[in-house]
């Protein structure tokens, strides 16, 4: 009998170990999206302030990870259930800035700003697969319950707690480095 469980979280990224291991057929199944949003102008300082305008909660770039996981049950050897099956989906959504201008300087510089803002999302993205790996993997390494009305609530008690563990190593990566400003993403 399968269950869906589903749960959307902001993430940043700190990686965390993959520490448990799959019993279970187990799978993490990832789609990834960019959401870019335009700015323009001549000169820096223009560009800063419509992109000022334009970003969405405070920041230049943002990373969200969706994590949704389902599985299957099946009889356990002497009775109970167990976990048969798990299947988690990752979906990543990065909104980056993306520069209109003529002015040639103007795109060199924000382009080295902008490889250095793609190195801190993809912290956050690979806070996000390392999350998705911790739930499918434990999920499928759960000890048989004696029913699956049981199991249920063990695996999204689990699921759950690792989501804001992983929410938890967003806050911690973001903190570490200033919001990316550490690795280099600065710009007027």
């Amino acid at each position: 009998m399968p269950f869906d469980h589903s749960l959307r979280l902001p993430a940043a990224a700190l990686l965390m170990p993959l520490a448990l291991l799959s019993a279970a057929h187990a799978e993490v199944r990832e789609t990834s999206a960019g959401e870019p949003y335009t700015v323009q102008g001549i000169l820096a300082a223009d560009v800063r302030s419509n992109m000022n305008s334009a970003r969405t909660g405070g920041y230049d770039a943002r990373t969200t990870w969706t994590i949704d996981w389902r599985y299957s049950y099946k009889r356990a050897p002497g009775g109970g259930c167990a976990i048969a099956g798990v299947t988690t989906d990752l979906a990543i959504v990065t909104r980056l800035p993306r520069l209109n201008t003529q002015n040639v300087a103007l795109q060199q510089s924000f382009s080295t700003y902008l490889a250095r803002l793609k190195l801190h999302e993809n912290g956050h993205a690979a806070n996000g697969r390392t999350t998705a790996g911790r739930i499918d993997a434990g999920i499928g390494a759960l000890p048989a319950a004696a029913t699956c009305k049981e199991l249920s609530v063990i695996a999204n008690a689990l699921g759950d707690q690792l989501i804001r563990e992983g929410t938890a190593a967003d806050v911690a990566y973001d903190q570490r480095t200033n919001h990316g400003s550490t690795q280099g993403a600065l710009w007027p």
